[in-house]
């Protein structure tokens, strides 16, 4: 994650939402103890006598819930740090983000649905040895997009299949944004200098709109053609602007 691409209102939700996320989250530590005359680590929550051994079952629990706070608060500092260092003011609380309920086909657009679905079901070859981080990709662009959103810290999934109210499509991205739990779709259009492509563009979105989809709120589309080349800058501003129309939804 790197916040000093982030837009300012992105910027705030993510630093409202590991705030709270360490405001409700108990203040465990490790320790070490002494259990029938050995020394064993165990996981005390503050304030409480009672400790759990490290790998009996409550102490796992409770393991899994300080390793979350240890990433919050890390993730945190980064990004109060540079927020610090761009702003004179603190993150305004109108970007405090909230779980977003959206549906389609009667499945909520939650973590549940991104994390169900398999990653790269496209059955189309790949005819280009482009990577990333040891993923296939269809064209440089795509890298681009996979690094924005490493960047952006947001999750995502590569051609997964995604089935519309007319056909099945696979869009080139799936995304979850953990501030809000949400997913959204990304979909790159780069060869629109050619008549065919421009008529399966069409085809696609289309497909997108009739299932219910939102441009700029449920899906976000970027573009290239001829010497018009992908722009990055662009494409954070969408997802930027993505996130805070979602965050006006109830």
């Amino acid at each position: 994650m790197n916040p000093e691409i982030m837009p300012m209102e992105m910027h705030a939700m993510k630093i409202l939402y590991r705030e709270d996320a360490l405001a409700r989250l108990p203040d465990v530590y490790e320790s070490e103890r002494i259990v029938h005359k050995e020394p064993r680590m165990c996981i005390c929550i503050k304030g409480e006598k009672k400790t759990y051994l490290k790998e009996g079952y409550k102490g796992q629990r409770l393991l899994r819930i300080l390793n979350a706070r240890k990433t919050a608060e890390l993730e945190l500092e980064a990004l109060l740090h540079v927020w610090n260092s761009k702003y004179k003011f603190d993150p305004p609380e109108e970007f405090m983000p909230h779980r977003v309920k959206r549906m389609i086909f009667d499945k909520p657009l939650d973590s549940k649905f991104f994390y169900k679905i398999p990653e790269r079901q496209n059955p189309r070859e790949f005819d280009r040895n482009l990577m990333y981080k040891g993923q296939p990709f269809r064209s440089k662009s795509e890298c681009v997009i996979a690094e924005v959103y490493d960047e952006l810290g947001i999750s995502y999934k590569y051609e997964t299949e995604l089935k519309t109210a007319t056909e099945s499509v696979y869009p080139d991205f799936m995304c979850y944004v953990d501030e809000l739990d949400r997913t959204f779709y990304h979909e790159h259009f780069g060869m629109l200098d050619s008549a065919n492509y421009k008529a399966k563009v069409m085809s696609k979105q289309n497909s997108f709109l009739s299932t219910g989809f939102v441009e700029g709120i449920d899906v976000v589309y970027t573009y290239e053609k001829g010497e018009i080349c992908f722009n990055k800058d662009a494409l954070i501003q969408k997802v930027n602007g993505l996130m805070v129309q979602n965050l006006y939804l109830r």
